[in-house]
């Protein structure tokens, strides 16, 4: 497979769909496409023929500034603070397998773009913490005892977020390998790299098209996003869900005594529910944003 970048950062002709994914990852109104020969993609990078707005469907999956196309068409020129409202979905959790696959084939297997993220039992909880999360009935960690494996998988789309009780499931539903390992369906998230090589390590998934969101934010930082000065009077890229939230307008809640609970719990609290589906949408929010804010080239 070659893989054909007519607009990026680098034009040209590649062999690795990571070299391809390089040139286009955060790089507004990109075009690129997969092509079974190298003549094929070679023809397509010098062809100025075909039409700009033509979507790069590809073997590997559209970019982001495809995908996010359609929503971008409809931001008014004259607003380029016009983002999506930030606005929480329904969620589903489910101890089942059979009903975590009949959700994640309705709900999630036609999406392009995905909010993906993990969470997991911590080895050591401070005591101020766990006196807080046995007050505010919260599952408290058992000390040193944890398996340290992944134990909750977040998916958000703008109409759901499903939890996956990975520890919790006596098979891991089909949909969902399926879903990790199609490079059509794009992740994204903060620290989502870590996150990929977490559920490889920990269960053999393959997650593929992970897109990190900081790096997303970095790319459009270099074509000239302006990022809004910050209390000390610099105007520095914000790092991680909350910093990134927090610059686009919203105010993420990520209470430490919830963060530091024990996600192996059976059932898990309202607030960690809560939490956990908050985590996943925001990512997908924010990269939402992000394309918007490269489009305009305006500060968020």
């Amino acid at each position: 497979m070659w893989y054909g970048v007519r607009v990026g950062r680098a034009p040209g002709v590649y062999a690795t769909l990571e070299r391809a994914k390089e040139q286009v990852y955060g790089y507004s109104r990109n075009e690129w496409r997969a092509f079974a020969t190298e003549e094929e993609a070679t023809a397509y990078v010098g062809s100025a023929s075909m039409s700009a707005s033509e979507p790069a469907a590809t073997a590997s999956g559209a970019s982001l500034a495809v995908v996010f196309s359609a929503a971008a068409s409809s931001r008014s020129e004259s607003a380029p603070r016009d983002l999506p409202s930030f606005a929480v979905p329904r969620f589903e959790l489910s101890y089942d397998s059979q009903e975590l696959q009949r959700v994640l084939s309705t709900e999630m297997l036609t999406s392009r773009v995905i909010g993906l993220d993990l969470e997991w039992t911590p080895d050591f909880v401070p005591r101020r913490l766990r006196e807080q999360q046995m007050a505010e009935g919260v599952p408290t960690p058992t000390p040193y005892y944890n398996s340290k494996r992944a134990a909750l998988m977040q998916l958000a789309t703008p109409s759901v977020v499903v939890l996956v009780p990975l520890r919790h499931l006596r098979a891991l539903p089909p949909a969902l390998t399926h879903l990790l390992a199609d490079p059509a369906i794009w992740k994204v998230g903060c620290g989502i790299r870590d996150d990929a090589a977490k559920l490889r390590a920990d269960f053999g998934l393959q997650c593929q098209s992970v897109v990190e969101l900081e790096e997303m934010a970095r790319a459009l930082e270099r074509e000239g996003l302006r990022w809004p000065a910050r209390p000390d009077g610099l105007a520095r890229m914000p790092q991680g869900l909350k910093s990134l939230a927090a610059a686009l307008g919203t105010t993420l809640e990520k209470p430490k005594y919830i963060s530091m609970s024990d996600w192996e719990f059976r059932p898990l609290s309202g607030r960690q529910v809560t939490y956990a589906a908050t985590d996943a949408y925001a990512g997908l929010w924010i990269a939402q944003c992000l394309h918007r804010l490269g489009d305009s080239g305006h500060t968020p």
